[in-house]
């Protein structure tokens, strides 16, 4: 009976050691990758996601999420794919860049600082050709800069949308050493173009227009919400039939609307002519439909594009052709006053001259 005890209690201290071993061995694990990961260390990071051991704890552990957001803060995107893989993740991130990112919305948030603004905050929507996307969004830094550098070659992008794009965000990112040597769509101008008689050309507006939701002055749901309305404003000119006209202007700040029609191929959109008796206060959301209904404007307004309009469009190029586009876009929608056209098209003084 004692021997049968002493066995007893030997075997179960052999348990406990063995259970402290193996815990003590578990808890060092766990720090080895807990350290990686706050030293940032990219190296050790992926030689420890190739160990089974220690790509099941970061998985068990509840780490997985701050290891891929590691390899993806840092730009280390191939890394990234492979942590993606190993660890099972059907992460937004990892299906749009395996499936090849076609698209960048991109929107800077500014601050007045000393007299002259600078970037506070920069934001992405990334989307694949397969539709896959995401957001993402940072403060503006140096670091910031050479990221943006390394996800535009990783990603191999096509084009790049955002509203005000070409004359606000791409000169301050150029500014600070990101090349965007890309095609470029901006949704600014392409609403001159498809809703030229609009009361506004405002990111928010224009998505109140067209019921796209979101979070204003965020620049990444900004960034989202321009892509959403270049889709949007391709339908209205589809619906125009003036898209081919569009896309032989070879406007800078329309280079990338053949990719974007392309790649995402937006269907045509309908905006319902209205006749309202008051207008809202920031809403000039009025598409008269008749030609006795354009006495608001002091101006005839015929009821049906002219051919004449549609063959002198055939006839012109460049920023010629984008200002008769303009105008006949305007003609479709009933407004027919000139003046108050250039006015509304201001924004962009080179195109106001030529419908000038």
């Amino acid at each position: 009976m004692p021997l049968l005890i002493i066995v007893i209690s030997a075997v179960i201290a052999i348990i406990v050691i063995i259970t402290t071993y193996r815990a003590l061995q578990l808890r060092r694990a766990v720090e080895r990758v807990r350290k990686a990961v706050e030293r940032r260390d990219h190296e050790a990071i992926y030689a420890l996601l190739h160990e089974p051991r220690y790509a099941d704890i970061i998985k068990r552990r509840g780490l997985t999420s701050k290891v891929l957001d590691v390899l993806f803060d840092d730009a280390k995107f191939s890394y990234f794919l492979d942590a993606c893989n190993i660890l099972g993740v059907d992460d937004a991130r990892c299906r749009a860049l395996r499936e090849g990112i076609a698209v960048l919305a991109i929107d800077i948030e500014t601050i007045v600082e000393d007299g002259g603004s600078r970037a506070r905050e920069v934001g992405l929507y990334a989307l694949s050709g397969s539709g896959t996307g995401f957001r993402y969004r940072r403060e503006f830094s140096r670091d910031v800069v050479e990221w943006l550098n390394s996800f535009i070659r990783f990603a191999k992008l096509k084009a790049v949308v955002g509203h005000n794009i070409a004359r606000h965000d791409i000169p301050y990112l150029e500014a600070e050493g990101v090349r965007v040597e890309l095609p470029v769509l901006d949704t600014l101008t392409l609403s001159l173009v498809a809703l030229p008689a609009e009361a506004s050309h405002s990111l928010e507006y224009l998505a109140k227009i067209f019921g796209i939701e979101y979070a204003p002055h965020i620049p990444d749901e900004d960034a989202r919400a321009s892509l959403i309305l270049a889709t949007k404003l391709i339908g209205v000119l589809k619906h125009k039939k003036l898209l081919s006209y569009a896309l032989k202007t070879g406007y800078r700040e329309l280079e990338a609307l053949q990719v974007i029609d392309e790649v995402l191929s937006p269907p045509t959109v309908y905006i319902e002519k209205k006749r309202v008796e008051s207008i809202e206060e920031g809403y000039d959301l009025v598409v008269v439909p008749h030609v006795e209904d354009s006495c608001r404007e002091d101006v005839w307004c015929p009821k049906k594009t002219p051919r004449d309009v549609l063959r002198l469009l055939d006839k012109l190029s460049g920023i010629e052709l984008l200002a008769a586009v303009i105008m006949t876009s305007a003609l479709i929608d009933r407004m027919c006053d000139v003046a108050k056209l250039i006015e509304k098209v201001g924004v962009r003084e080179d195109i106001a001259e030529a419908i000038d």
